[in-house]
């Protein structure tokens, strides 16, 4: 039950929700937390892929 709901959260995590970015890495770690614990392991890679595609399309420069 908590693997569905971390996928989920994960796949509509979203920067621009958040009031701060300490807010969003709380958010983010927990989720990444609940996969772990449920046997799906993230890896940095993936944690910097999630970070850069929820920037704001205006911020282009900064993906790259």
């Amino acid at each position: 039950m908590i693997l569905p709901k971390a996928h989920y959260d994960w796949m509509n995590l979203r920067l621009q929700d958040f009031k701060t970015v300490s807010q969003y890495n709380s958010t983010m770690f927990r989720i990444t937390s609940q996969l772990n614990l449920s046997g799906e392991k993230n890896i940095d890679e993936d944690l910097l892929v999630k970070n850069i595609s929820t920037f704001h399309v205006t911020n282009l420069l900064l993906q790259q």
